[in-house]
This record gives C-alpha cells, sequence and structure tokens, in this order.
C-alpha cells in the first residue's frame, strides 16, 4: 500500500511516522484487524520530498478474505501526536480474484432481501 506524505504548514509539524490500520467490517461491526507503523521517507533522509510516497507492505496472508475493508492511515510527528487520519473507500475484495470475480462472490455471500 502506498500513500502521499503528510503536507508540512505553519500550524502542523511533518509527519515523521505514520500508523496504517486495516479496519474490516461486517454488518454494523466494525473493527481495526490489522496496524502498523511506518516511518516517513521524509524522517529517514532528513529532506522534505512530498513527491516520494510513503509505504506499508501487507500481504495476503495478513489481509482476511470475505470482509468489507479499508484503510485508515494517520500521521504522527516526533512527540507522537495523531494528525488527522485519511481512509480509503470500503471495499469487498477477495485476495487473488479479479474484481469481477470478486463481486460475484460478494453478491452470492451477500444476497439481497
Amino acid at each position: 500500500m502506498e500513500f502521499p506524505a503528510a503536507d508540512k504548514t505553519e500550524r502542523t509539524p511533518r509527519a515523521d511516522e505514520y500508523s496504517v490500520a486495516l479496519e474490516i467490517s461486517r454488518s454494523d461491526l466494525v473493527r481495526t484487524f490489522l496496524e502498523k507503523r511506518v516511518f516517513s521517507p521524509n524522517y529517514l533522509t532528513g529532506k522534505e520530498s512530498a513527491d516520494r510516497p510513503v509505504v506499508c507492505p501487507f500481504t495476503e496472508e495478513e489481509v482476511p478474505n470475505g470482509w468489507n475493508m479499508r484503510f485508515v492511515v494517520r500521521p504522527h510527528n516526533s512527540f507522537g501526536v495523531a494528525g488527522r487520519p485519511i481512509a480509503t473507500p470500503w471495499e469487498y475484495r477477495l485476495w487473488g480474484k479479479t474484481d469481477k470475480e470478486a463481486r460475484s462472490e460478494f453478491a452470492k455471500a451477500h444476497p439481497r432481501r
């Protein structure tokens, strides 16, 4: 997973690290399934470069099949203070399947009433 580095402003310091949470949901249940912390490339190099994306690796084995899921990213400054999060849209995905195959399996698993 890649995402853009957070912008530094006059009111907010640069992000030194990020927490990347994988959230899963089914019906009304929403849970943080897995969370990883990654350093900003800007922190490691000491240079400000907004064009370098931040990379957080998730393997197929770590992501559960058959759930609605999204990724939520929060920047953290050097004191551990979290900034405003960004999130991907909720998506149903079966790893190793095409989008058409995943939609078909989702329709079978969640029939309309």
